[in-house]
């Protein structure tokens, strides 16, 4: 099958499956970026804490910990080490909190979408006709029911872990860029680097898993088909 076909029904499933699941799609999508964004606060909190610890703040971290004792100062507190780490443990808990509802919702969304494939799957057999429904192998029709209705559902969950580190990293690089932006450009030049030199790495485990789903089919309608046969005789 052509790349660029495999492409267009990847991003048509997404599209079908964000479509069905809009609501769940934004709530996964709202926790994730606060779970990020806590975790971001996380990391900056660490430098005016390191800047306590050791009695003095570089110049790079001189704003964050300007801002953070405005902070404090604007709600009335000083700024101290109980302080901070009073903050990140709240900002941790936050961020562990609103990970596991987005995962909650991302395994339920997994669940109803395997369900329905199989329901879908179900009615369209029952409703086509018998000439068609006799003409095809037993084998293709269990290995729909079982592994690819499993793979519909792990492509939400993929894309969903793949939204997540998305979004992770952005935050993350926003705080790089905030500490010193002439390191994180030079470690996000490396990065840009490192994913070019790897890219045809990901080629080749992608052309494998093609392969990897189209053998495995063929085997189990095989199997199937095969034992169908024995049980007869």
């Amino acid at each position: 099958m052509p790349e660029k076909m495999l492409d267009e029904n990847l991003f048509v499933a997404i599209k079908k499956m964000l479509r069905n699941y809009p609501y769940q799609s934004i709530v996964v999508l709202v926790a994730l970026v606060l779970s990020s964004l806590f975790e971001g606060l996380t990391l900056m909190s660490l430098l005016p804490l390191g800047s306590l610890v050791l009695g003095g703040s570089s110049d790079e971290t001189n704003d964050i910990f300007v801002a953070f004792d405005n902070m404090f100062r604007s709600v009335g507190l000083d700024m101290s080490l109980g302080s901070i780490l009073c903050i990140i443990v709240i900002a941790v808990t936050l961020k562990a909190f609103f990970h596991i509802v987005a995962m909650s919702y991302v395994g339920f969304v997994s669940a109803s979408i395997a369900s329905n494939f199989r329901i879908r799957l179900i009615n369209a057999l029952l409703s086509a006709s018998w000439n068609y429904f006799g003409n095809q192998p037993v084998g293709k029709l269990s290995n729909s029911l079982s592994t690819e209705s499993d793979g519909s559902a792990t492509l939400y969950l993929n894309l969903c872990t793949l939204l997540s580190a998305g979004i992770q990293a952005l935050v993350l690089i926003a705080v790089a860029f905030t500490i010193s932006w002439r390191l994180s450009l030079g470690a996000l030049c490396v990065g840009l680097l490192m994913l070019i030199l790897l890219h045809r790495f990901v080629d080749m485990a992608r052309e494998a898993g093609v392969v990897r789903a189209r053998t495995y089919r063929n085997l189990m309608k095989s199997i199937t088909d095969g034992l169908q046969g024995i049980k007869i005789l």
